[in-house]
């Protein structure tokens, strides 16, 4: 073959090639582009239960709440933490529904119903009555409640946050940093036991605390005794529980 015929070959060749790789390319740009479709991206309810109380002072976050949607907007459900927070993730159509049938559930406290609104930058709070508070009889007007009495005590953990713990003393769970430790005890009183029983951080860096005695709440005794580990800035804990 002359040299000037194998060149054209090898021209119309290439050309073939980057013909080829530029439908390729041009095939492919719309899926890459592709916007979402509206409407498709994740819906995620927040929000946070508590014990509802006529005294704002006991009202406090509720952990283990189980909650779930009985419309069906939901595919699972989801529970509360600690700090009363939930994180429910809603279907697709939640967004043209506008509102959701929510359910809560916890052994200690009555269950409840709520149609809620869907809406954004919303603070979702519910609120929960303990089991052996009376309900509102519908038509009958509202039927005495009787309240369980309620100690509590407030108290500080002091400590400086940011300290490394020198290998002596009381230090963080990791035993990086340094920590401090505080106990309180509250007393139901002659011939009184507690019910139940919770230990609620309020004030200060929360999450660089916990509660670490051993066998609380101590359900069916006389007292309650709580200790504290923390190991950032001084926080402030609410011991309490009902008795009976």
């Amino acid at each position: 073959m002359p040299e000037n015929e194998d060149g054209k070959s090898r021209i119309a060749i290439w050309v073939a090639v980057i013909t080829t790789l530029g439908a390729v390319l041009v095939a492919l740009i719309p899926v890459i582009h592709r916007p979402a479709a509206a409407g498709s991206e994740k819906i995620v309810l927040e929000g946070m239960v508590m014990r509802d109380e006529a005294n704002p002072e006991k009202r406090f976050p509720l952990s283990s709440v189980l909650v779930s949607a009985t419309d069906g907007l939901a595919p699972g459900q989801a529970s509360t933490t600690n700090d009363g927070m939930f994180r429910l993730e809603l279907k697709p159509e939640a967004r043209a529904a506008g509102q959701i049938s929510l359910n809560f559930k916890h052994p200690d406290y009555q269950e409840k119903d709520v149609i809620q609104v869907i809406g954004k930058n919303v603070q979702y709070v519910f609120y929960m009555w303990p089991s052996q508070y009376a309900r509102t009889a519908p038509g009958a007007g509202v039927v005495p409640v009787f309240y369980a009495p309620v100690v509590a005590k407030t108290f500080q953990v002091p400590n400086r946050g940011n300290v490394r713990c020198g290998g002596g003393g009381t230090c963080s769970p990791d035993g990086v940093w340094k920590a401090g430790m505080a106990s309180a005890t509250i007393d139901a009183g002659p011939g009184k036991v507690f019910a139940t029983g919770r230990a609620d951080c309020i004030a200060g860096p929360c999450p660089w605390s916990r509660a670490e005695t051993a066998g609380f709440p101590q359900i069916g005794q006389r007292t309650l005794t709580v200790s504290i580990r923390n190991w950032s800035d001084t926080v402030t804990y609410r011991v309490w529980g009902e008795i009976r």
